[in-house]
């Protein structure tokens, strides 16, 4: 714990520098008075980086907000200097995804390496949105960026932006509707299960908006960074179940110099620290403040990368682990005699798969839940629950299940769902894949990777990449895949789907890979 004197920190709200074309951009600038800083901090952010909107103090905090800005350049002896981008907060322009960041970052820290409150070594900073724009003005700024710290890096198009592997999520929704107005707009007005139940084409319209702009999203999202190595060393923050784990995970691995940091948290979670998530009590040792982070890699901008650091659930323990550590392959094939609905059946994974197949009726009238509740699946703040057992009795999901294992086995990288599965529906067919450890006796069946795929009418093969966990399975544990057809109202299939729909999964050409570390 630090104890900060943030008001010995003088300030300058809303200077203007040009951005690539002129437009003008406006920072904030927050410098320890009477010593020369150390270093000069950029942070960008979409949220805001005013001490409030006309509707209130921004509703989503974030490394560009004036408490931490202050907090900052008072433990690090840095300038810290926050970006509106364009068309957000105060700077002028328009507001389109992905479009002007590259260059609008290489104007910003051009225009500060020579500003008279700037002085020593750049490091840029942004989380979610404003971390692709930090990526993008170290990548392209090289002489001038000496460091980078990202919380959450939103990747390449299909990783966060414009959806998951081609499907959209709920959340996406919320986050389009936050980014809709200059500020953020509020949340609290819409009534979500109305809204989320409407065809994609309609939703905008039922939040108030004409258009959202979903139809040049995608196209946009193409400007994204994607996880190119960096040039310069690299500090990420992200969480086991935040939905841009996987792209910092391989944006860590693709730079010859970067410290990853992956803790048992959600996107929430990753921003505002707490040793209670999903439900889980993690223990106080879970606990790693940003700022901490974010001063320590000022510190040694200069010098090599340390780790890669993560809590292994599990063990629920730090561990610092080689950047590549050595794996081999561990699969688990599913089988069933006589039916893997519920938790109820038989359905087996095992080293060897069956030969037959499941088969089950999806109902969009009754979605499987994503979360025991609404808010829980579109609201960042909301608790997630991360024990899935609310939906063991669905006999829409198919359930399989592994021996008790004999012995630990540690997971560590990125999981992979080979599926054969195949629809009585003329259209696009949605698949969602969960991984869980379910305790001994049943009594607990925690959530650790999910995967979804649009699978094209006609084809039968599928490959959902899960994500990466650092868990490890304990004696007596086993290990637990769900398939399903829906889970509302984080994905949703597409808009001419049918009401009511038989699903198949093929035994013999499903496989989940896992891959376990050698000790």
């Amino acid at each position: 714990m630090r104890f900060l004197d943030e008001y010995g920190v003088d300030v300058r709200f809303d200077e203007a520098i040009a951005g690539s074309d002129g437009c003008r951009l406006s920072v904030n600038m927050f410098r320890p008075n009477g010593i020369r800083p150390s270093a000069t901090v950029i942070a960008w952010t979409p949220f805001g980086n005013g001490r409030s909107t006309p509707l209130g103090p921004s509703p989503v905090p974030s490394l560009g907000s004036p408490r931490h800005c202050r907090r900052l350049a008072a433990a690090a002896q840095v300038t810290v200097v926050s970006v509106d981008i364009r068309g957000r907060g105060d700077s002028d322009g328009e507001f389109v995804p992905f479009v002007h960041e590259q260059a609008d970052a290489d104007a910003v820290v051009t225009a500060l390496a020579g500003h008279p409150w700037c002085a020593g070594p750049v490091v840029v900073m942004g989380q979610g949105y404003g971390a692709a724009c930090a990526v993008a003005a170290a990548r392209n700024a090289t002489g001038l960026v000496t460091a980078a710290f990202l919380i959450s890096p939103p990747g390449g198009p299909g990783e966060v932006f414009p959806g998951r592997d081609g499907v959209r999520r709920a959340d996406l929704l919320v986050w389009r509707h936050l980014m809709a107005g200059r500020h953020p707009l509020p949340t609290g007005f819409a009534d979500w299960a109305e809204v989320l139940t409407r065809p994609w084409q309609e939703q905008e319209h039922g939040l108030g908006h004409e258009n959202l702009g979903w139809a040049d999203f995608g196209a946009t999202a193409a400007g994204l960074p994607g996880d190119a190595p960096l040039p310069v060393p690299v500090t990420i923050l992200t969480g086991w179940w935040d939905p841009a784990c996987r792209p910092s995970w391989a944006l860590a691995r693709s730079c010859p110099d970067a410290e990853l940091v992956v803790g048992p948290w959600t996107a929430y979670a990753a921003r505002h620290p707490s040793q209670h998530v999903g439900g889980i009590d993690w223990g106080p040792g879970s606990v790693v403040d940003p700022l901490e982070l974010q001063v320590d890699l000022l510190h040694r901008a200069s010098e090599p990368a340390r780790r890669t650091r993560v809590f292994v659930t599990g063990d629920n323990a730090w561990h610092d682990l080689p950047r590549a550590p050595s794996t081999v392959e561990w699969t688990l094939r599913p089988s069933s005699s006589r039916g893997a609905w519920t938790t109820a059946g038989d359905g087996q994974l095992a080293d060897t798969a069956g030969t037959g197949a499941d088969e089950f009726t999806s109902d969009l009238a009754d979605p499987v839940p994503a979360q025991p509740s609404l808010g829980q699946a579109v609201s960042p703040s909301a608790p997630a629950q991360l024990d899935l057992t609310f939906v063991d009795g669905r006999h829409d999901v198919l359930v399989y299940t592994s021996a008790p294992l004999p012995a630990p086995r540690l997971v560590l990288g990125e999981l992979t769902l080979e599926l054969d599965a195949d629809s009585d529906s003329p259209a696009e067919a949605l698949w969602v894949a969960s991984v869980e450890d379910v305790f001994p006796g049943g009594t607990a069946s925690l959530h650790l990777a999910l995967g979804v795929a649009a699978v094209r009418p006609g084809e039968r093969k599928a490959v959902l990449r899960l994500g990466p966990i650092g868990h490890r399975f304990l004696p007596g544990h086993r290990v637990r895949l769900r398939l399903a057809a829906t889970c509302a109202p984080l994905f949703r299939p597409a808009d001419h789907v049918p009401a009511r729909e038989q699903r198949r999964v093929h035994h013999a050409g499903t496989a989940l890979r896992l891959p376990e570390v050698v000790r």
